[in-house]
């Protein structure tokens, strides 16, 4: 996807289960209209795939990033971090456009303003 681009919308269906860390998707060449990049549950039940992680510093206050990619959709994921100072799940980054978030969860430490420390980040 990185080197050679996408001409047409590309699905990756995820089994069930809970994978722990970061996951970034960086800018990507693409070829023909505005093809769309979606991530979601094999299962289409947001409860079965959970991605999670416990970021300890600035540099890693995400679970999904979008380095500069257009046209991304999350579907029926569950997104989770237990940290208490870094609980950014989605972090937007160097002009990504065009995001989709569809039937998702999104779950974080509630004990500080959702002002100060978002869910999502752009």
């Amino acid at each position: 996807m990185n080197q050679r681009g996408v001409c047409g919308d590309v699905y990756f269906d995820i089994k069930p289960g809970i994978y722990a860390g970061r996951y970034t998707i960086n800018q990507f060449p693409e070829i023909g209209q505005n093809p769309r990049i979606t991530f979601r549950s094999e299962t289409k039940n947001r409860t079965d795939v959970i991605l999670t992680d416990n970021p300890t510093s600035a540099a890693t206050n995400y679970i999904f990033k979008l380095n500069g990619a257009d046209h991304v959709q999350l579907k029926q994921l569950t997104l989770s971090t237990s940290s208490s100072a870094y609980r950014t799940i989605i972090d937007l980054t160097n002009g990504a456009h065009y995001f989709t978030l569809d039937s998702c969860i999104l779950y974080s430490d509630t004990t500080m303003l959702h002002a100060i420390f978002p869910k999502l980040y752009a």
